[in-house]
């Protein structure tokens, strides 16, 4: 079997062990006497270190120095309350690196980002609305009576999957007890609504509302659509172009800019 070269893009954490990411562990698995000891150690083998704390104030005149209690563990005290003031810088600075994990008890090459307190991924999808709730939705933003908006609501009941109202306006209009007129100039609001071309009874108005929705005002194209959507179906250009009476070129750009416009806006 031959060989064929490949390329594979994978996503993976590395944690990079720096030196002073290596010194901060160490220093952070020690006690506090262990610490102290330390640093006692390295304050003798390097002069260019000091003890912050250690200075005192130059005596006033004429006053007694005050001599502090003395405690059973003399400097170890002093160097306790250092080391442990060390410990706490070394250990906030670790918890900034690696984060909530740190407090947690995680350890390099172990961090879980999941915990119970996570939501699942599940719990994190949203379920998205129905065609209807979004209609309904934008209908009450609309300034209608309230004779209108429940003439909306039936026609948005009896809008299909796809966007298309599949009753007719008199059906409509028994249903809810209102003139024809009334419930087509209801409908003719639903059909600005979002997405463009809802609310149409046929393929040629779902059409004509979106180019208009679009900003399109091409005479052909709308010509196209209102008298010869048939032959646009069947793909019989020459015809359409003996038809209209314009060229080849003219129909097929105008055929071009239906095609990209969405036969079923539902979806």
């Amino acid at each position: 079997m031959a060989m064929k070269p490949r390329l594979d893009l994978r996503l993976s954490q590395k944690l990079i062990m720096t030196p002073q990411l290596q010194q901060a562990i160490k220093l952070l698995q020690l006690s506090r006497l262990e610490l102290s000891q330390v640093i006692t150690q390295e304050l003798s083998e390097n002069p260019l270190l000091e003890e912050i704390g250690q200075e005192t104030e130059e005596e006033a005149p004429g006053e007694e120095p005050v001599e502090e209690p003395v405690t059973g563990e003399g400097e170890a005290t002093t160097g306790e309350s250092e080391s442990e003031r060390q410990n706490e810088e070394l250990r906030s600075q670790w918890e900034d690196y690696l984060g909530e994990d740190f407090s947690r008890g995680k350890t390099a090459g172990t961090i879980d980002y999941q915990t119970d307190d996570t939501p699942s991924f599940e719990q994190t999808l949203t379920r998205s609305p129905t065609l209807v709730e979004h209609l309904t939705s934008q209908l009450s933003l609309v300034r209608l009576t309230d004779r209108e908006r429940e003439i909306g609501q039936v026609i948005i009941g009896n809008i299909d999957e796809n966007g298309y109202v599949r009753v007719t306006l008199g059906d409509i209009s028994e249903t809810v007890g209102a003139p024809v007129e009334q419930v087509e100039s209801v409908l003719k609001i639903i059909q600005t609504f979002d997405p463009a071309g809802v609310g149409a009874r046929d393929l040629r108005e779902c059409l004509l509302i979106q180019i208009r929705e679009k900003g399109i005002d091409d005479p052909l194209i709308k010509q196209i659509i209102g008298d010869h959507l048939s032959l646009v179906e069947s793909r019989k250009y020459p015809a359409l172009s003996k038809a209209l009476h314009v060229s080849m070129e003219e129909v097929i750009g105008a055929v071009r800019m239906i095609e990209a416009l969405e036969p079923k806006p539902g979806r």
